[in-house]
């Protein structure tokens, strides 16, 4: 599609996110990212490659300390939102998980793959 946000101007738009944060959703987090936070709420320092053609993806898995561990009742994780604090902070963005994770009580949580993308990028 040639009509759409440059590649240039999308890239710079995801690399301007400096420090990103994730936290675990069981549901859609929805426009502001506080709905369906799960038990497990901390939010986790993840480390973004640069964005490539209006897309930024995860450089490395994320995964929480080795003392963070789920508690509470088994829940179903199936979001994530993103971040600029490890608490408070501004809302970045969100994103639906590729397949669901269930957390159990002592399970360290761990994501293996996220991105987000400017969907109406300008391409030949």
């Amino acid at each position: 599609m040639t009509a759409g946000v440059s590649v240039n101007t999308a890239n710079a738009m995801l690399n301007s996110f400096g420090d990103v944060y994730v936290q675990m959703h069981v549901g859609d987090p929805g426009s502001d990212g506080t709905s369906n936070i799960a038990t497990f709420s901390d939010r986790a320092a993840v480390d973004l490659e640069d964005a490539v053609a209006g897309v930024r993806s995860l450089a490395a898995p994320v995964e929480w300390g080795s003392s963070d561990v789920w508690v509470g009742s088994p829940q179903t994780v199936t979001h994530a939102s993103a971040w600029s604090a490890p608490t408070g902070g501004s809302f970045l963005f969100s994103a639906a998980l590729a397949s669901h994770i269930d957390f159990v009580e002592g399970l360290r949580p761990r994501l293996q793959a996220l991105s987000v993308a400017i969907p109406s990028v300008a391409t030949d």
